[in-house]
């Protein structure tokens, strides 16, 4: 066996089994398709290139010269995408992509006429060598500029780039002029340039190249890849086919100028319509099975469901559970910045021995992984980590993600300072994440730092308050001025006139009402089973008082004013105090500042089934119906003209009243005024029974 055969057959054995290795190694990135496919484009081209050398009949030696053009002509596309995808340009370089895709696709097709290899002739020692068709220039012009822009692109990167990837470029920059330098010596003989392609075997030397840095540095992701690949070419073909078949009956029946426009403009007609196709086909195909997780409305309930907690540890739980639920990780932990401790502490967790004894798990403010993470602002991934960073800062790092029991780390920033952070431990497969992981993964932190950012605010917002809380119960203290009030009303200075002691009583209750709650804020921990006193009430009371205090102001602005009262017999299951101040005096105070002079305000009530129904109704000027529901919102203003003080009235008492598993609505008519109406359920008769003075 010559030599030519000879480093064929070796192209073909080097290449089947590097792709294979790959294959079977099975490493997660979205790379690796290109590659196993570049590599099984070799294997096709050197079966073929072996067949062709050996074989004594011509018409064999053509049908063989064919079939490896047709690998010849997809393999710079698979390498210029490998390129792409390994500097991680593939989203800017998409368009050149799927052109050059295309392109390929009709190339193939028409190399089954006579328009890329036109026949075989002897040549120098070969007893059959093709001759190029009227295409074959074509193709090696996008065969030559396929491979520069390759080149072109890993040097820029390379230029920019530093620690595991730069060592990965190194190396596909040596093989690519290595491997293509040695296969391009095929076509001198093409045009009767008389050298031999002695150059081939360079082809398995660049193989071994690439091959080793694969399977060195892990960047790989078969299963996925395949599936996005096999359906991308499949859609390729479908629209490159009809294309070349068009092309080619043209340039059949005499019009080779039209042919040439077409064939020239073909990419360009592809790629608009694989763009207009892809929606549809790619990802309905490619995210089934166990990648059906990764689809955007999954990832998207994930987020929300993430973004709606309430607490810091609702949201460190969420988070953990959808990491488990998406990832199939074993080990997950959350924690968070401590600013009293100057260090981030867990809040939640699943999978750690630690955390199932109760010992909290904690993370140094300056040590080297917070570091690197407050700088980084990206997931930290623990294997690539070794050829980033210099050995004493990766060995220390290594050692807090272990203790971690950490595969990545995620962080999450708040105005570029680290205040929390996600690390993830391996999958119960024992697979590395793959590209698309690593992309939910980090479409779910987005959201989930949205949220925590959120959740902090509203904690300094509470360290804020409660500060403010601290001073202002001063004057209900024994030394402040307000004890003075409960002093009169108890007699301490005399007799007081019945009206006025009413007043003082009005006033005294509403000191009451003021002094619990910011001591509420004040002290939470005091309230951690709910703020609200749930239990059997009367309101009675409490409609005579909101008769009492709003009579004058009904006074001065000449609006006909009218309470009707429930009678005692009426008991709610309610906090009748929060009722009363947070849901009745906010509708109230509403509708006063609405109601035009000669209107009329009414409060009173109505019994549905087991339910209270109490209303507010008024003459002013009413609400559009587009705004029934948005002036429930935090923030909401109901006019311009005539505005709240802060929009939080109607927020705050529909929060309150769903508390008490009741309904607040509006109803309303421009120009006729609005109702505002809102539901308690009425206590059961026993509880009545039981407290015969609930009020």
């Amino acid at each position: 066996m010559s030599y030519f055969p000879l480093s064929a057959l070796i192209n073909a054995i080097t290449s089947t089994i590097l792709g294979s290795t790959v294959f079977l190694k099975g490493q997660k990135s979205e790379r690796v398709i290109t590659f196993i496919l570049f590599c099984f484009a070799l294997t096709g081209w050197s079966t073929f290139y072996f067949l062709w050398q050996l074989t004594p009949d011509k018409k064999l030696a053509y049908f063989y010269c064919k079939g490896l053009m047709m690998f010849v002509i997809i393999i710079p596309v698979f390498y210029f995408h490998y390129n792409v995808s390994l500097v991680e340009k593939t989203e800017n370089i998409r368009p050149w992509i799927i052109a050059s895709y295309i392109a390929s696709a009709v190339l193939i097709f028409l190399n089954f006429s006579n328009m890329i290899v036109s026949g075989v002739s002897p040549k120098l020692s070969f007893m059959y060598w093709p001759n190029p068709g009227i295409l074959f220039h074509f193709h090696l012009f996008m065969f030559s500029s396929l491979v520069i822009a390759s080149l072109i692109i890993s040097i820029n990167e390379f230029k920019i780039s530093s620690g595991i990837k730069k060592e990965h470029l190194k190396y596909t920059i040596i093989g690519t002029c290595t491997a293509f330098g040695g296969g391009m010596t095929n076509y001198f003989l093409w045009y009767n340039i008389p050298i031999k392609p002695y150059g081939n075997v360079f082809v398995s030397i660049w193989v071994l190249i690439i091959g080793y840095t694969i399977l060195k540095y892990k960047l790989m992701d078969i299963n996925l890849a395949f599936r996005y690949t096999v359906i991308n070419v499949l859609l390729s073909i479908i629209i490159g086919m009809p294309i070349a078949i068009f092309i080619f009956y043209l340039s059949q029946f005499g019009h080779p100028f039209i042919a040439g426009f077409l064939g020239f403009s073909a990419p360009f007609t592809g790629y608009y319509l694989f763009n207009l196709w892809k929606p549809a086909t790619t990802d309905s195909l490619v995210l089934t099975g166990r990648f059906a997780t990764h689809k955007d409305e999954n990832i998207k309930s994930h987020r929300d469901n993430i973004i709606n907690s309430p607490t810091l540890r609702d949201w460190a739980e969420n988070l953990c559970q959808s990491m488990v639920k998406l990832f199939s990780v074993q080990e997950v932990v959350v924690l968070v910045f401590d600013a009293s401790h100057h260090y981030f502490a867990s809040v939640a967790g699943a999978g750690l021995e630690q955390l199932s004894w109760g010992v909290p798990i904690i993370v140094e403010n300056d040590s080297p992984l917070s570091k690197m993470l407050e700088k980084e602002k990206k997931i930290l991934i623990k294997e690539e980590l070794q050829q980033i960073l210099r050995p004493r800062i990766y060995d220390a790092i290594q050692a807090e993600m272990e203790s971690l029991s950490a595969e990545l780390c995620v962080p999450f920033l708040m105005n570029d300072k680290l205040v929390g952070i996600l690390a993830i431990g391996h999958k119960t497969s024992r697979e590395m994440f793959n590209d698309l992981d690593l992309k939910s993964m980090w479409k779910v932190a987005r959201g989930a730092e949205e949220a925590l950012r959120a959740l902090l605010l509203g904690l300094l917002q509470h360290q804020y308050s409660s500060e403010w809380a601290h001073d202002l119960l001063h004057p209900f203290g024994a030394k402040g001025s307000l004890h003075y009030v409960k002093a009169a009303v108890e007699g301490k200075y005399g007799a007081l006139d019945s009206n006025l002691k009413q007043h003082f009583e009005d006033i005294l209750e509403e000191m009451n009402f003021v002094e619990k709650y910011m001591d509420a804020l004040l002290n939470p921990l005091k309230y951690s089973n709910g703020i609200y006193n749930i239990r059997p009430r009367i309101l009675t009371h409490y409609f005579e008082q909101a008769d009492r205090l709003y009579a004058e102001a009904a006074q001065e602005q000449g609006i006909h004013w009218t309470v009707r009262s429930p009678p005692p017999n009426i008991q709610v299951l309610g906090d009748a105090v929060i009722i009363f101040h947070r849901v009745i005096k906010n509708l109230l105070e509403n509708a006063f500042r609405h109601t035009p002079r000669g209107g009329s305000i009414e409060l009173g009530h109505r019994l549905e089934d087991n339910i209270l129904v109490i209303f507010v109704k008024d003459t002013g000027p009413g609400i559009p119906k587009n705004m029934l529901e948005t002036i429930f919102e935090r923030g909401a203003q109901g006019s311009d003209d005539v505005k709240g003080k802060a929009g939080l009235g109607l927020y705050n008492a529909r929060k309150v009243v769903e508390a008490h598993h009741g309904k607040l609505w509006a109803e309303s008519e421009l120009g006729k005024g609005s109702t505002f109406f809102f539901t308690l359920p009425l206590a059961q008769p026993e509880a009545s029974r039981n407290n015969p003075s609930l009020t």
